[in-house]
């Protein structure tokens, strides 16, 4: 009975020592992925260095953003300030910018013949400190 009572409890030990080891692998499996899962933005249209026609253009782009954090999506044109916000268009809209579009309309700035420098903003509220990272693209307008 001892004996069976010793082999049990060796057995509860080592069930709990397992369950350790697996909820520590979770757990630097997770930080790993928190580590080189990086915020980022990028612009997929129009492609870097193409020619473009003048007049309207539409920005299509992405981001590590998702339905729950706290980010917002912004463009602008060859520098001009004030960044215009883009339009969410991930699933979970309307504050996912997974996905976004932005058009450059008389509204902000059209494209102009020559040089146009397209720059995407993804900025996070988060502490200590919000996160702030950019994307640009050179396209160049044509008639």
């Amino acid at each position: 009975m001892a004996k069976q009572a010793l082999i049990m409890g060796a057995t509860s030990a080592l069930i709990l020592l397992v369950t350790f080891i697996e909820n520590v692998s979770s757990l630097m499996v997770y930080q790993e992925q928190q580590t080189t899962n990086e915020l980022g933005v990028k612009i997929v249209f129009p492609v870097n260095g193409r020619h473009v026609p003048v007049g309207e253009l539409v920005l299509i782009g992405t981001s590590t953003d998702n339905e729950i954090s706290d980010c917002h999506v912004y463009a602008d044109w060859n520098d001009i300030k004030p960044f215009q916000k883009v339009l969410a268009a991930g699933p979970y809209r309307p504050d996912d910018y997974s996905t976004w579009t932005f058009s450059y309309t008389d509204h902000y700035h059209l494209i102009e013949e020559g040089a146009n420098e397209l720059t995407a903003k993804l900025f996070c509220k988060a502490e200590p400190m919000n996160l702030t990272k950019y994307y640009t693209i050179n396209v160049t307008g044509i008639r």
